[in-house]
Parts: structure tokens; sequence; C-alpha cells
């Protein structure tokens, strides 16, 4: 019998979590742009501004939810399940 930790499903979750997090912490880091930075941008190019100010408000809730939900899928593949594979 395979062990839990080298499963596909949980493997696969850990990857989407991993993908997840890195999407958030992305935008995370992208929306620490001060007034300054801003006011250039928007001086320089002011089609673009209003882009950027969309950018930065608007919150990633899909991130989070495939972060959790993949986390969840993890955990209940390595606690929840005693099958390693599938029979017909």
């Amino acid at each position: 019998m395979k062990p839990w930790y080298k499963s596909k499903i949980f493997l696969l979750a850990s990857v989407m979590a991993f993908t997840a997090l890195s999407q958030f912490y992305t935008q995370w880091i992208g929306g620490q742009i001060t007034p300054e930075q801003f006011d250039v941008v928007a001086n320089a190019y002011p089609e673009l501004s209003n882009q950027i100010k969309t950018s930065v408000e608007t919150n990633n809730y899909f991130a989070i939810i495939s972060a959790v939900g993949s986390f969840l899928i993890a955990i209940w593949r390595g606690w929840f399940t005693t099958s390693s594979k599938l029979e017909f």
C-alpha cells in the first residue's frame, strides 16, 4: 500500500495550494504602491492609472478560495482516506 504523501491527489493539492498562495502573495506585493509612485504613473500614462487603481483595489478571492480548498483536499486525502487507489 502506497503512503498517503505519495498520492497523486495529495501532491496535486499541494501544488495547487502553493500556486494559489504565490498568486495571492504576488498580488499583495503588487498592491504595495505608494501615492508618489501612482502619481508618477498617472502623469506619464493617464489611461493606465484607472487600470492600476482597479487592480490594486480588487481582492483576489479566487486565490484565497483555491488555497484553502487545496489544503482541505490534502488534509482529506492524508487523514480521512485509507485507500491508496481506486479498485474497479
